[in-house]
């Protein structure tokens, strides 16, 4: 598998870095609500522009948790490829179609950390500034570096709530790296 290279002006998604729709040698993975509001784990099986658009539900299929973390410990990206390698044989009722309108309210974050979890000190959502070379040249800093942020990651496509100051004015939002 090779990387496609782009202008880093411009915003980039899984099917930039992989641009050929039928590679399936490595799996993505995205968490989902189904239709009955449940998060459930899945296996990316056509994407557009980047964005998920028809996966494999691996919670009802193999009973897999919706935990990031679980799925993995549990042997699931293992899993994800030996149904990558089925090809075009993998059918059925756990397959599920989003469409571009549903993902606001449909697609997670990857990592199921809630402001809950931030405010008892229980995880930690990390920040990474001036990761972009054009944005160090705007600092006086000249390397990047990593902060805990209290908020709870959002899904791709979600609104993000942004912090106000005393008048009400909404702060500086930028585009970041963040790790759970």
């Amino acid at each position: 598998m090779r990387l496609a290279v782009h202008d880093p002006r411009r915003p980039i998604g899984a099917d930039d870095l992989f641009p050929a729709q039928d590679d399936r040698s490595a799996p993505r993975i995205a968490r989902f609500l189904a239709d009955d509001g449940s998060p459930r784990i899945g296996l990316v099986l056509e994407s557009v522009e980047g964005l998920p658009r028809r996966l494999l539900d691996l919670t009802a299929r193999h009973g897999l948790g919706p935990a990031l973390l679980d799925f993995v410990a549990a042997g699931g990206l293992e899993l994800a490829e030996r149904e990558l390698a089925r090809g075009d044989d993998i059918h059925g009722p756990d397959q599920v179609i989003l469409e571009r309108s549903d993902l606001p309210g449909r697609l997670l974050s990857p990592v199921d950390i809630g402001a809950a979890d931030i405010a008892a000190g229980a995880r930690l959502v990390v920040g990474f500034g001036l990761t972009f070379r054009a944005h160090r040249g705007e600092t006086v800093r000249a390397r990047p570096f990593v902060f805990p942020k209290p908020t709870s990651p959002t899904g791709a496509c979600s609104p993000v709530e942004a912090g106000r100051d005393r008048d009400g004015a909404v702060g500086l939002l930028d585009y970041e790296l963040e790790l759970g």
